[in-house]
């Protein structure tokens, strides 16, 4: 099996259009659109829950950008970081309707 990491680009983009299409189904989030202005920024942080090697950080990227190419990237670890918990995987900016 190839390391996730190395995927061709294009190859991450189709997996993650092609996932998020069964997910979403065309939908919006109507809550979201309901209770946040639209004109809201909003910021993310994503930490280890326990300790281990990062792995799968081109595909978290790639899902974020497909919902708001705009989004802006703060701090993104490498695969193949060590982790303990706590540690700050991603920590993202943008739109909170993304």
């Amino acid at each position: 099996m190839p390391n996730p990491a190395q995927l061709p680009e294009e190859s991450i983009r189709e997996a993650v259009q092609r996932a998020l299409d069964e997910d979403l189904q065309g939908r919006e989030d109507i809550t979201t659109r309901a209770v946040v202005p639209e004109e809201r920024v909003a910021q993310a942080r994503v930490f280890a829950r326990s300790p281990g090697v990062l792995a799968g950080m081109p595909v978290a990227l790639e899902v974020f950008r497909a919902l708001d190419p705009q989004v802006q990237v703060v701090h993104a670890l490498q695969d193949g970081a060590s982790l303990e918990e706590g540690t700050y995987l991603l920590v993202l900016r943008g739109r909170a309707w993304g």
